[in-house]
């Protein structure tokens, strides 16, 4: 169950969808939230993805996926965008294998 001291770690914060959840977590008073850019973390980038999160232990129920790469409507759906996108939620979803089975996050994208 989701408290206000679980730690949520919340990708795609800058985008339409994690701008919407950031701002109802931060309006429910939620303060353990982890946020990066793509600058600082790259999501295609697994041993980064699984680095930073044994690093910051989001609570096991508490990583939100809302990251999805859009190049234009017409582009959007071409198959490598499509790929990317799927690799990205992947290396979120597969928990590191250094990690107990009590600290692997696991992740829900809508």
């Amino acid at each position: 169950m989701i408290t206000k001291k679980s730690r949520i770690f919340l990708s795609g914060h800058n985008g339409m969808v994690g701008s919407a959840v950031l701002r109802k977590l931060k309006n429910l008073k939620y303060k353990n939230i982890f946020l990066q850019t793509r600058k600082q973390l790259d999501l295609r980038n697994q041993s980064k993805v699984y680095k930073y999160l044994s690093k910051i232990k989001p609570d096991a129920k508490n990583v939100v996926v809302t990251v999805i790469t859009i190049r234009g409507p017409k582009r959007s759906l071409r198959r490598p965008i499509t790929a990317l996108n799927v690799h990205m939620q992947k290396n979120i979803n597969e928990p590191a294998p250094e990690m107990s089975a009590a600290d692997q996050p696991k992740a829900f994208s809508r």
